[in-house]
């Protein structure tokens, strides 16, 4: 086998299994023509080679297909709810009167909710760090949702990385009692959870935050704001456990132990013996693992390639979930680059080094984070290089001695140190610019810049111009922000309204309403630190899109599940007009809403007979004639025949509506109906559906929400009348791709 690998690389052999893997888990046509290729430069090794290349490649398919065909069965098998679960400690998250923990059932896992009924149980469960607890429920068990949205995020793969297959929602636990269990993983979970609380306990906010997330890599509900600056600074990578804290502890306990007189031989036991307790105390994050294990096959003498190969070969064998998730997989690609980088960067001497190594690293990692954030942080660089020596050299030595003395009941109040870095980080994110919205990438542009990066790399270190080849990276860029594609989407933002019109190559974007929810004023203990609908749906769309200016937002009428996250949109896309009716401005909670966006959008007041120019394609204003109140039968109407197709946006207009809209415009008809009020009974009236004769109806609607939208009656007019329904509750995004010099009618969904 030695002979093998000096004949084959290792690095090769890693990159097809990891080719398989990704064939297997995730399929796809350029996956598939990779793995050929790959196989294909094989021919030039020696038939022993081929066939033991063979012989591995089926043994690893053949364990890829069983554990995805295991838990596609567990996931797409609905079992019946279990009566008893043992909670993973820490997994507890308690976020006002909102409990969540992952519980286990023999060799099924769940993510659990539970909605606390007194503020005493919050405390409990906020402050709880003993023995394991064994609880049982009364729940339903229901499949996690796949993707509702064009690249949105997609819940049922993710619990799928962590191994969890089913949702269950508890509505009553009936008994809860501590007990001991002989499961490792879930008494390392346990101990994990002491030393969380622990810190919650002894330490004040931001202080435990940090200490928890820098030390643990647990991240606290509370912390979610800092998280969301240090996200648009680019530099959330810090709080994520990686090699940095690896390699400060390991130095740390090297010079520790060779001061009371150890060997450099028996270092690896100490090692391992670390390794095994932070894996541990980390939640056996793959990127703690990855560093770790790493460090302690260099006590082989391996190379820097064989050593990553290795560390990945076993990482994946083990548990072949863990590459699924895009931490698990950026980990990858970063240690994978910096190896890329040490001859490069060799050649370098004191500050200069960290500065380059700060933009390639950027370089070689922008591919992927386009392709999964669709956005870039200029200044994240030069920032990444200030905090990393500040997180490097003082804060996490200063966190790991304070908590070192604490256990010695030795305390000192240092948090203002902590809040003073906090107003730091805010500063900084005023003064900063914001982070520039490219979009993202198409599988075939994404393979293309990851290989233009390879060989910037690789022209660098062979010392060859890189000018042509930065052009076309520059180009690939250009070509996804400014897409030939255009797109009408109607967007799943649950039960509420959102469109979106975007013209080929990103010249025009219109968006019609923006979605929210009702908020309900709650006891302050139940308040909960929860993220809007715009930020899980709409925004992610628009940035995978390339969209950084809204040209026009129409807010239909008032409603908040219309127009309640407004200044969520604002504060992320720059909105230039916003199209409105007189009647909305009578409105006191809408307009305190526009008097807080900053800066303030010019504000477009239209009645009927107005036109929204869109490019060379137009939207008609069609009602109302006369604004009243900004309600539903005040509800903005557009009509418009876009590149080729008619369509009609009704926002929450009603029976009477309709019957004014069709007696003021006798002939008028639709291709695409956006049906009006989420398809309630007091909408899409026969007349008006007669009218109308559209050929496909688009009912935007939340699941099983509470209006049991879309209504019966409705759904009958439209079947009686041959018109084809869409809704975004069953088939999430309704959308259509645009290009310019074709007329193309295939409404797609995500389902």
């Amino acid at each position: 086998m030695t002979k093998f690998f000096s004949q084959l690389p290792l690095i090769y052999l890693a990159l097809i299994i990891a080719v398989v893997y990704f064939n297997i888990f995730c399929s796809g046509l350029l996956w598939l023509l990779l793995l050929l290729f790959l196989v294909y430069r094989l021919k030039y090794y020696t038939n022993q080679v081929k066939i033991t290349v063979f012989v591995i490649l089926t043994c690893v398919s053949l364990l890829f297909f069983s554990k995805n065909y295991s838990i596609q069965k567990l996931i797409h098998t609905v079992p019946a709810t279990p009566k008893s679960l043992l909670v993973q400690m820490d997994s507890i998250q308690v976020d006002g009167n909102q409990l969540s923990l992952v519980g286990q059932d023999g060799t099924r896992s769940y993510q659990c909710f539970y909605q606390l009924p007194t503020e005493k149980a919050k405390n409990f469960w906020q402050n709880y760090n003993g023995r394991i607890l064994k609880i049982e429920i009364k729940g339903t068990v229901k499949q996690a949702e796949g993707q509702r949205n064009l690249n949105g995020f997609d819940y049922q793969k993710y619990l799928k990385s962590k191994g969890n297959s089913q949702l269950l929602t508890i509505n009553k636990i009936n008994h809860l009692s501590a007990t001991q269990s002989y499961q490792p993983l879930l008494n390392a979970a346990n101990l994990r959870r002491k030393l969380i609380v622990y810190i919650q306990n002894h330490f004040d906010n931001p202080l435990a935050s940090y200490m928890q997330g820098l030390l643990l890599g647990h991240l606290p509900k509370e912390f979610s704001e800092s998280l969301r600056i240090y996200s648009m600074l680019g530099i959330i990578h810090l709080f994520a456990i990686s090699g940095m804290q690896v390699a400060f502890f390991i130095n740390k306990l090297h010079f520790f132990l060779r001061r009371l007189g150890l060997i450099q031989e028996h270092l690896i036991y100490a090692d391992l013996l670390f390794s095994l307790f932070y894996m541990v105390i980390t939640g056996f994050q793959i990127s703690i693992i990855r560093a770790l294990l790493a460090n302690l096959l260099s006590y082989r003498q391996l190379s820097s390639y064989d050593n990553f190969a290795l560390t990945f070969l076993i990482i994946i064998l083990l548990n072949p979930l863990s590459l699924l998730g895009q931490s698990a997989q950026l980990s990858f690609l970063l240690a994978f680059i910096l190896l890329q980088l040490q001859p490069i960067l060799k050649r370098e001497k004191g500050f200069l080094s960290e500065i380059k190594g700060g933009i390639y690293v950027s370089l070689g990692i922008l591919p992927m984070l386009l392709f999964y954030f669709y956005e870039w942080q200029p200044l994240s660089i030069l920032l990444t290089i200030i905090f990393s020596f500040l997180f490097d050299y003082f804060i996490l030595p200063f966190l790991v001695i304070l908590f070192l003395l604490s256990l010695l009941h030795i305390t000192f109040d240092f948090n203002f140190i902590f809040l003073k870095l906090e107003e730091i980080i805010i500063l900084c994110s005023k003064f900063s610019i914001k982070p520039l919205i490219i979009g993202r990438p198409e599988p075939l542009v994404f393979i293309m810049m990851s290989l233009i990066v390879f060989f910037i790399f690789d022209s660098i270190y062979l010392r060859r111009p890189i000018k042509k080849l930065c052009f076309c990276l520059i180009g690939l860029i250009l070509f996804t922000k400014w897409s030939p594609f255009g797109v009408f989407a109607v967007v799943d933002v649950g039960q509420g309204d959102c469109i979106v019109i975007q013209a080929p190559f990103n010249r025009q974007t219109i968006v019609i309403d923006v979605g929210g929810k009702l908020i309900i004023k709650k006891p302050a203990w139940q308040n909960s630190i929860s993220t809007t609908n715009a930020e899980k749906t709409l925004l992610p769309f628009l940035k995978s899109r390339g969209i950084s200016r809204i040209d026009y937002l129409v807010a239909t009428h008032t409603d908040s599940d219309h127009i309640g996250d407004l200044s969520v949109v604002a504060q992320t896309i720059r909105i230039k007009n916003i199209v409105l009716t007189s009647g909305s401005l009578t409105q006191a909670d809408f307009k305190a809403q526009l008097a807080a966006l900053h800066p303030l959008p010019k504000l477009c007041v239209v009645k009927s007979g107005d036109v929204l120019a869109f490019g060379q394609q137009k939207l008609n204003i069609l009602y109302p004639k006369y604004s009243t109140d900004g309600g539903n039968n005040d509800s903005i109407v557009l009509s418009g025949k876009l590149w080729g197709i008619e369509y009609l946006l009704t926002g929450d207009l009603e029976s009477q509506g309709e019957a004014d809209l069709i007696q003021q415009y006798p002939n008028l008809t639709a291709d695409i109906l956006k049906v009006g009020h989420h398809g309630s009974q007091t909408s899409s009236s026969e007349a008006f559906i007669q009218q109308l004769k559209p050929k496909i109806a688009i009912i935007s609607c939340g699941i099983n929400n509470r209006y049991h939208h879309p209504h019966p009656k409705t759904l009958q007019t439209l079947i009686e009348n041959h018109v084809t329904i869409k809704r975004t509750d069953e088939e999430g995004m309704v959308y259509l791709k645009i290009f310019p010099l074709i007329n193309n009618k295939g409404l797609k969904t995500i389902k």
